[in-house]
C-alpha cells in the first residue's frame, strides 16, 4: 500500500521516488509515534531515511544496461527480506503499513517493543 502512494504521489508531484517513499513512511510514522514510543520512532525514522536514500542512490547513479525483471525482482526480494528481518529483529519497522501492523500486533496481544 505505501509503495503504491509512493508511485503515485512521486507521478503527481515529480518528485524523486526516494523523497515521495520518505513523505508516505513519515506520516505513518507519526501514528507509531503515540502507540510503540519514541525509541521505535526514532529507530524507525532511521531505517526510512537509509531505504529512502538507497532508492535514490540505485534510481539516479546507477544504470544499468538490458536489465531483466526478474533478476531485479529477484534481488531486490532478498535485499528487502533481508533488511526487514534485522529490523525486525531489533524491534523496528521500516515504516509504510508495517508500522499499523505492528500497532495491531500490539494491541491484539499486549506486546511490548
Amino acid at each position: 500500500m505505501a509503495g503504491g502512494i509512493t508511485v503515485l504521489l512521486g507521478y503527481l508531484f515529480h518528485i524523486g521516488m526516494g523523497l515521495a517513499l520518505w513523505i508516505v513512511n513519515a506520516s505513518l510514522l507519526f501514528l507509531g509515534v503515540k502507540y510503540l514510543g519514541k525509541r521505535f520512532a526514532l529507530w524507525t525514522l532511521l531505517s526510512i531515511t537509509v531505504t529512502s536514500l538507497s532508492v535514490d542512490f540505485f534510481e539516479q547513479i546507477i544504470f544499468v544496461k538490458n536489465r531483466s525483471l526478474l533478476l531485479d525482482l529477484l534481488f531486490g526480494s532478498v535485499f528487502l527480506g533481508t533488511g526487514i528481518g534485522i529490523l525486525m529483529r531489533q524491534g523496528v519497522s521500516n515504516g509504510g503499513v508495517g508500522v499499523i501492523a505492528i500497532i495491531i500486533s500490539v494491541k491484539k496481544k499486549n506486546f511490548t517493543w
